[in-house]
């Protein structure tokens, strides 16, 4: 009985510890559950938005995100292209999306349709709820985010409660009514104005998430000189994916050696914070090298899969859940793995928000009631 009581102190203590971070309002990373909503530009001025998406496509996909990602609205600069960088960037986003496998996920160049692409961010938004948040990774001007959600703020603004956008670039943030004028080195562009991140945040900053990171170019007062997080000063720093075992980690290497932008996915870094080492504001090409590693990335989500007999798919499955756990847990689970996949399909299918802090809570239990013990034999006499 006191072992019992024991036991049931350390559940509900230790249950505390992994809810208490559950209750403390919208996550600024991704924490296991919601929908994900990307907007960046790369049609003018900002080319290196043509392999940062690219990269950040990758990235999801190796964070198994495909399903979760329903929306991509690239080439945001609306008031205008240069050259063939609406093309190119077409290319990065529509065709990463294809090797990468976001089928379910919706591409558009909001250049081409401005206001379609502000009615799909904002029916991005007005879906959110408790249980299905969304996360807008802003790797572009803030006109697209801002006017979803000025729509958005109309029809339900409730839902604007449950909403994270993520932004790291102080001129993606202030372009829009900061057109590039005469000495530029973007060259000259016609007077436009449109929504700023701080607009955004005097407007529903008491609702809405805002979550502004550090620059992912480089550190120190001038980022674009030191170049050591996400924009390197050398194609040398990312040569790893030149020589990788996927084809199309190798493909967002020599596609982006064709861009004019030189070696800067600085973008990317936005969704290394948000999905890979989460919180991380500090990532670069060897921290990246190190995560995504040397097996080829899924193009599917294995959850989906009907096929889920077997060691090797329960053991991709964990792997995906738990990779920070150890890997007693990951053994513990395996024993039983087919039950596990089917709590799992049916938990986010419902988008259970607490689905994370359950499971972890489901281990400490298995863990302090151990396996049971055989009582030992009495000796004969």
């Amino acid at each position: 009985m006191k072992k019992t009581l024991r036991i049931v102190f350390l559940v509900l203590t230790l249950g505390t510890m992994v809810f208490q971070n559950t209750f403390a309002g919208a996550p600024d990373y991704w924490p296991g559950y919601g929908r994900i909503a990307l907007s960046s530009d790369g049609n003018k001025h900002d080319n290196d938005d043509m392999q940062a998406t690219m990269m950040t496509l990758m990235i999801l996909a190796k964070a198994g995100l495909q399903n979760e990602t329903v929306l991509y609205t690239y080439a945001d600069h609306v008031w205008g292209s240069e050259s063939n960088d609406l093309e190119i960037m077409k290319d990065a986003a529509e065709g990463g999306g294809a090797k990468f496998g976001f089928t379910n996920t919706n591409f558009m160049a909001a250049v081409s349709d401005p206001n379609a692409a502000y009615q799909a961010m904002a029916d991005a938004i007005a879906a959110s709820t408790a249980k299905s948040p969304l996360f807008i990774i802003a790797a572009g001007p803030m006109q697209v985010v801002g006017s979803g959600l000025e729509l958005a703020n109309k029809t339900n603004p409730e839902a604007l409660n449950h909403v994270t956008v993520l932004s790291h670039s102080w001129w993606n943030n202030m372009h829009a009514d900061n057109p590039e004028g005469s000495g530029s080195p973007h060259g000259e562009e016609a007077v436009h104005s449109g929504w700023t991140w701080k607009e955004m945040e005097d407007a529903f900053g008491d609702k809405v998430n805002f979550n502004y990171i550090s620059d992912q170019n480089g550190t120190g007062d001038n980022p674009y000189i030191t170049k050591d997080k996400f924009s390197a000063k050398s194609w040398n720093d990312w040569a790893w994916m030149n020589t990788h075992a996927d084809p199309n980690v190798k493909w967002v290497y020599t596609k982006g050696v064709s861009n004019p932008a030189g070696p800067d996915y600085s973008d990317a870094g936005l969704a290394y914070y948000f999905c890979a080492n989460k919180g991380d504001e500090f990532g670069n090409p060897e921290k990246l090298k190190a995560w995504i590693g040397d097996a080829v990335i899924s193009t599917t989500d294995e959850t989906d899969n009907k096929e889920l007999d077997g060691p090797v798919n329960c053991l991709k499955i964990l792997s995906k859940d738990f990779d920070q756990t150890k890997i007693w847990v990951v053994g513990l689970l395996t024993l039983h793995c087919q039950k596990y996949i089917t709590f799992r399909k049916e938990v986010r299918m419902w988008g259970w928000r607490y689905y994370p802090a359950l499971l972890r809570l489901v281990f400490l239990v298995l863990l302090l009631l151990g396996v049971p013990q055989k009582k030992p034999i009495p000796d004969q006499p």
